[in-house]
């Protein structure tokens, strides 16, 4: 047997390895494996790339840039799923400030030529402008990859033609170009949708003409192409919203009524926005359904307020964007703050976002914010901004702007 010095081994690994990524892996299913690509292009310094799409994990933030380059940081909690998307388990610090202006000095460049993105606690997806869809970290990410608790490190490709995707819990939605909605991942609570309850590792199709999806905790809502809205999966607390809740819930989609234009659902609880831009609510909320209720619980939908044009939700609290760019909030911020009705977070935004008592949104003048909380580790030093940080909870009470682009150094002493 011949051995080579640990720097020939080092060569000998990578030039493989370099053969395999332009190869592409084998496959045995078509769906994965139709046209064998690599991931979009490592992305070069770009400083004049500003934020155009955000989401967030359960402790970590991707952001997508205009030049289509795609940014990640975070991990606090540990990145053994992968959901950094970096090809490792390595965490990266939050941010850093100076002069008021968070920076953030450990985020990385994953990939450029993507032109959206979105999370889930423990998972990552993002479009190209063609349609490809590629996924990172924890369990079924739709590429075959049977093992619930598994991790993909790296941007996986799951096909084409795909327009739109949400991740939930440990599910994923996407709708195609043509309109077909499609699923993969756990299913024991009917998530997928598609008459059974067993897990799927590859996309499954669940019907035809839809143009909006929201994957939550244990189920699921989509609008199809006619304004009509449709839920499935878990409804334990009434959060199909379609009459008195039943354990069992739904392994397909049943109709919830008419003229809606977005959704969103995350644990037990699900808000939407209708055409006419009346905010609509129903399941349970623990945190503040957003009515001044504590404990509240509604099994059909029930009206919040007017003049919205999107709404986003996680699993404690929510976000909604009205048609004059103000961002309201209410739910349960952190441990002992919440709102019970709907509380202004600031004006001018386009795009919003949440995830694990986090939030997220960009401005009119693609400027980046971030607020909330719960798992913003590693943030600055506490001691530069008494007013910002509790001290205890790393909690950003208000929304605060992050530099961008993302800054690749910490800041002075």
């Amino acid at each position: 047997m011949i051995t080579l010095p640990r720097q020939g081994r080092r060569a000998v690994a990578a030039s493989l390895w370099l053969v395999s990524l332009l190869l592409g892996a084998p496959g045995g299913n078509a769906w994965a494996q139709t046209k064998t690509r690599t991931a979009p292009a490592k992305a070069t310094p770009d400083p004049t790339g500003k934020p155009v799409d955000v989401c967030l994990g359960a402790d970590f933030a991707l952001v997508l840039d205009d030049r289509g380059t795609l940014w990640s940081w975070g991990g606090s909690l540990g990145n053994s799923d992968g959901q950094l998307g970096l090809g490792d388990d390595n965490e990266l610090d939050f941010l850093a400030g100076t002069s008021g202006v968070f920076s953030h000095f450990a985020a990385t460049r994953i990939a450029s030529g993507f032109a959206s993105v979105a999370c889930g606690p423990k998972r990552a997806a993002a479009l190209t402008p063609d349609g490809e869809l590629w996924a990172w970290g924890q369990g079924l990410i739709g590429n075959g990859n049977a093992e619930l608790l598994g991790a993909q490190h790296r941007p996986a490709r799951i096909g084409k033609g795909f327009a739109r995707v949400s991740l939930g819990e440990d599910f994923t939605l996407a709708i195609k170009t043509d309109g077909s909605l499609w699923a993969w991942g756990n299913n024991a609570s009917g998530q997928l949708g598609d008459g059974t309850r067993q897990a799927r590792a590859l996309p499954v199709k669940i019907g035809d003409g839809y143009r909006r999806i929201s994957a939550g905790y244990n189920h699921a809502a989509a609008i199809r192409d006619d304004g009509s809205l449709w839920t499935w999966g878990n409804n334990r607390v009434g959060q199909l919203g379609v009459g008195e809740p039943t354990a069992p819930g739904s392994d397909v989609p049943l109709r919830v009524g008419p003229g809606y234009a977005e959704v969103s659902v995350g644990a037990g609880y699900s808000v939407a926005v209708t055409a006419a831009g009346e905010l609509m609510a129903w399941g349970s909320s623990r945190h503040g359904f957003g009515r001044g209720v504590e404990e509240d619980r509604s099994n059909t939908p029930v009206k919040i307020g007017d003049g919205f044009v999107n709404v986003v939700t996680d699993n404690s609290h929510a976000l909604g964007l009205q048609r004059d760019g103000t961002v309201l909030e209410w739910g349960w911020r952190t441990q002992g703050e919440r709102h019970l009705m709907p509380a202004p977070m600031g004006g001018d935004f386009k795009r919003i976002a949440v995830q694990d008592y986090g939030s997220a949104g960009i401005k009119n003048d693609q400027t980046l914010w971030l607020w909330g909380g719960r798992n913003w580790q590693r943030l600055a030093d506490l001691g530069r901004y008494p007013d910002v940080f509790d001290r205890t909870e790393m909690f950003v009470h208000e929304p605060q702007r992050i530099a961008f682009p993302l800054a690749a150094r910490k800041p002075p002493p």
